[in-house]
């Protein structure tokens, strides 16, 4: 399994996906599948066929941000429809966190990460 789970972070790192990129769900995944190690829930058969937007790459899968909320997906089912603009600075960080191993509360870290990336920007910019 570790060297599949391994072939499954190489492939996505070379699947052409990138932090605002615009995708579509084409199918249901199986949990485990091809090495990803996430697990599909059911509540993600509802998303299949949808369009959303990669807010997070992490090495397990992709965070896709769809009506309202976002699921981790494998690369191999998603289709990517849109390229996103270059990354900013935020992106950049955020996805220094998402890569990084910081156990079950990684979620909140980098949410709360993002909303001090954003309050800063609103200040800046204000």
């Amino acid at each position: 399994m570790e060297n599949l789970s391994e072939a499954y972070k190489l492939m996505q790192k070379n699947c052409g996906i990138k932090v605002g990129d615009t995708v579509k769900i084409l199918r249901r995944a199986e949990s485990k599948e091809m090495g990803w190690s996430a697990v599909w829930m059911d509540e993600m058969d509802d998303l299949v066929g949808e369009l959303g937007v990669v807010s997070v790459l992490y090495d397990y899968g992709i965070d896709v941000t769809t009506n309202g909320d976002s699921w981790c997906f494998p690369f191999f089912i998603l289709e990517k429809l849109k390229s996103a603009p270059p990354p900013d600075k935020k992106d950049e960080i955020l996805n220094q966190f998402a890569n990084t191993d910081l156990g079950w509360s990684g979620r909140a870290i980098i949410e709360g990460v993002k909303m001090i990336l954003d309050y800063v920007d609103e200040k800046t910019n204000a």
